[in-house]
């Protein structure tokens, strides 16, 4: 026969048995997935580093700045926003800010985008980059209308960049130094990057379309620990790269603040640049 001393000590034990049961359920669940990783990290002849980088979940390779570059020599051909924006703050060639206009009122690159970014080994053995490769949220759609800033090029940079044209089946990258040496087309297919421990390498990614609107996330496939991997690259905030092409019909934005190349067509200074709609900028188009 049992004896309680009060019930009390009864109604404590009610509880504690769900309490326990899911504890073990947690810690038994854990165990699995510790033993998982462990396993599948073993099985390829593992490294201490491998083990530590499937229980942490760290890549290899460090990204320590992506940044958006607003210069239209390896960048930007201008930028699309929605026709209600104010255009004024870039009208004025002597002040304005072209990234926090274009930042704070949520521009799209026109023609083309470019990032610097800066990324860096993390191995005690220097990490390869064997490839960069875009890929797209989904399919490209139809190019972006509304408010156009025209800021085209006014000459070519010296500066290294790897070029992608975004809107072509298969895109990969080339490797671009004008003036100074050839394009290296399918950079990848015959060049990596060597990121030693500590060693900070930066690259600037540009991508172009022709026309359509594109989203897209960069893959970086590299080796480490003589393994191939993969890790993503996105713009900050985890959001996705993205640019537009010029539609067909010009005449189909509301509004066009011209290039500083163009104002002796448009009828603006070249302290002030001149804004006109749609139909107008395509009738002229580009007269600099």
């Amino acid at each position: 026969m049992v004896v309680y001393q009060s019930g009390r000590t009864g109604r404590r034990t009610w509880w504690r048995r769900p309490i326990v049961w899911l504890v073990a359920v947690v810690v038994a669940g854990l165990g699995a997935y510790l033993t998982d990783v462990v396993r599948q990290v073993l099985d390829n002849v593992a490294s201490a580093e491998q083990v530590s980088d499937a229980l942490s979940g760290e890549s290899a390779i460090s990204v320590v700045e992506v940044t958006h570059l607003f210069d239209n020599e390896v960048g930007a051909q201008g930028y699309v926003v929605p026709a209600t924006v104010d255009a004024a703050p870039m009208r004025d060639l002597t002040q304005r800010d072209t990234a926090r206009w274009a930042t704070a009122n949520g521009a799209v690159d026109y023609r083309t985008t470019a990032w610097q970014v800066t990324l860096e080994g993390t191995r005690s053995a220097p990490v390869e980059v064997v490839d960069i490769v875009p890929v797209l949220d989904g399919p490209c759609g139809a190019p972006l209308r509304g408010g156009l800033i025209d800021d085209g090029s006014e000459g070519v940079t010296d500066k290294v960049l790897l070029h992608v044209d975004i809107d072509r089946p298969n895109a990969s990258f080339q490797r671009v130094q004008v003036g100074i040496s050839d394009p290296v087309e399918h950079f990848f297919a015959t060049n990596k990057i060597t990121l030693p421990r500590g060693e900070q390498n930066v690259l600037i990614l540009a991508a172009t379309s022709d026309g359509p609107y594109c989203r897209w996330r960069y893959r970086i496939d590299y080796l480490a620990d003589g393994a191939r991997r993969s890790t993503v690259l996105s713009a900050p905030g985890g959001k996705p790269f993205e640019v537009t092409g010029p539609p067909a019909d010009r005449a189909g934005y509301d509004w066009v603040v011209t290039s500083a190349v163009d104002q002796d067509c448009y009828g603006g200074s070249p302290d002030r640049l001149a804004k006109v709609d749609g139909p107008t900028f395509a009738a002229r188009g580009r007269c600099g």
